[in-house]
Formats: C-alpha cells, structure tokens, sequence
C-alpha cells in the first residue's frame, strides 16, 4: 500500500487529501465494467501514451497521481529519465499537515 498526498480546491476552498494505493494483480483476459456511472470510459494504452497523458486535462488531477505513483514504484518513471524525478516522488510522498 501507498499513500498520495494533495490538496484538492473547489469553490469552497482548499483540502488537504490522501488516496491510499493497492495494486492489485488482473489476468490479462481481464474486461473492467462500469457499474456506479463514476468512469466514462477505459482504455488499454501503451506505457508512453500513459505518461504523455496524465499531463493533460483529460486526467483527474488525483487520477494522474495515482498513475504517476505507478509508473514511479515499476520503474517506468525513474531519476534517468525523468528530470522532475525528485520533485514527483517528494510531492507525492509528502506530509500534508
């Protein structure tokens, strides 16, 4: 388990947030179902794509950390190349209070 940290701001102010991360391990055969309405769409993209995407605006910000997370702790996302590295591992790790 992992744990992201980030504030979150809306209309009413700022909030301090924490998502707590699993991996959990799918067959490959694996097909996700939407069944809460939550989720629009899934997709089944390349690593680069992945990391190309999570820097746009079609990412939750707090989806994006929780993939970022991902691509860190596998290795897809490392100090060799990734020039923000330190900053991406100590934001995500931080303490919010």
């Amino acid at each position: 388990m992992q744990e992201c940290s980030y504030f979150f701001e809306d209309e009413r102010g700022l909030f301090p947030e924490i998502q707590f991360v699993y991996d959990l391990k799918l067959p490959e055969t694996f097909q996700p179902i939407n069944s809460d309405g939550e989720v629009a769409e899934f997709y089944c993209w390349p690593i680069d794509k992945v990391k190309d995407e999570i820097a746009t605006d079609d990412f939750k910000p707090n989806c994006g950390l929780v993939v970022l997370d991902f691509l860190i702790r596998n290795g897809f996302v490392s100090p060799d190349n990734e020039p923000h590295y330190v900053d991406f591992v100590c934001g995500l790790h931080s303490t919010l209070y």
